[in-house]
């Protein structure tokens, strides 16, 4: 089983948080300070890990940073914790996820060199344009998605809730995925409800997006998937743990619990 939304809280996170750096404002409201006194954090990786047993992989991934130079910080040491991890459970396996930059900050082409030059394999990338708050459809992201879609690769992409937002909506991506059918994209937030539309997903792709479960508010919803209309689509276990106001067990758990009806 596999956690596809696993957050890496780094050394750089520590410090836009701890230094209230004014270019992370969403940061700042969504990532408390008190994770990151002495042995909290290893402690919840840790009572989470040796809970999970049935976990075998865990998708890591950072944050969306708009600072360019703290961006490529944190992307560049993403993979020094994995050690820590693998000290609290051995038999884990781990897939890099990362980040897609602010284009306003980071051109395509410092982005793809410093693929090319640092990192060697990675599972897929992830936008949060609220973080950055830029529509995913704006013409910056262009070369990002144009790249994306040539290589079929994987990218988790946040939308959100209608009753929040006018730009990051399922329209708005039901019209990027007009465009880049070859992309694999994750969801998260059950996709913010797209499922009630599935039918319009199926029509503009083969291989429809997984939605990702990792919103605990919403975790009742998988409910709906144990029912015939909709128990086809591909949903797939995420805790975005930390940031999850420490419900990774209870999450699991529930989502264990929905596999033994799946199954």
């Amino acid at each position: 089983m596999i956690d596809y939304e696993f957050r890496i809280l780094s050394k750089t996170i520590e410090k836009i948080v701890k230094k209230k750096i004014k270019s992370e404002t969403k940061m700042l409201k969504s990532v408390p300070s008190f994770l990151f006194t002495k042995d909290y954090l290893h402690n919840m990786n840790k009572k989470y890990l040796n809970h999970a047993k049935r976990l075998s992989t865990l998708v890591i991934r950072g944050l969306p940073i708009n600072n360019k130079k703290l961006y490529f910080e944190q992307e560049l040491n993403i993979d020094n914790y994995i050690y820590d991890l693998k000290k609290i459970n051995s038999r884990l396996n781990f897939k890099k996820i990362i980040q897609i930059p602010n284009p306003k900050k980071v051109k395509f082409k410092e982005f793809n060199k410093f693929l090319d030059e640092n990192i060697k394999s990675y599972f897929g990338f992830e936008l949060i344009g609220t973080w950055y708050n830029l529509s995913f459809l704006d013409k910056s992201y262009h070369p990002y998605f144009d790249y994306f879609n040539s290589n079929n690769s994987i990218v988790s992409l946040d939308l959100d809730y209608f009753f929040r937002t006018n730009i990051y909506t399922v329209h708005n991506f039901l019209n990027l995925l007009k465009k880049y059918s070859n992309i694999k994209f994750l969801l998260p937030h059950f996709g913010c409800g797209i499922f009630l539309h599935w039918d319009r997903v199926l029509d503009l792709v083969n291989k429809p997006p997984k939605l990702l479960c990792s919103s605990p508010k919403s975790f009742y919803w998988l409910e709906i998937f144990k029912m015939k209309k909709f128990n086809k689509i591909p949903v797939v276990f995420s805790s975005d743990h930390p940031l999850n106001g420490n419900r990774s067990i209870q999450m699991y758990d529930k989502f264990i619990n929905y596999l033994s009806y799946r199954n």
